[in-house]
């Protein structure tokens, strides 16, 4: 027998996926920071024009 407790599967999937909630706002907050950067650089119509080109 050992003396460790066992984690319980709801401790475990508690705590594991902490890094993937940093990792998307990290990368939220750098698509946003690119965002701003081309609305700063080429104004609102050419990122509008991009957007429109991508989705429609």
């Amino acid at each position: 027998m050992s003396d460790r407790p066992h984690d319980t599967p709801a401790q475990a999937t508690n705590t594991s996926p902490r890094w993937l909630v940093w990792g998307a706002a990290f990368a939220g907050a750098a698509v946003l920071g690119g965002l701003f950067a081309v609305w700063g650089i080429e104004g609102p119509k050419y990122l509008l024009d991009v957007i429109a080109a991508y989705c429609f």
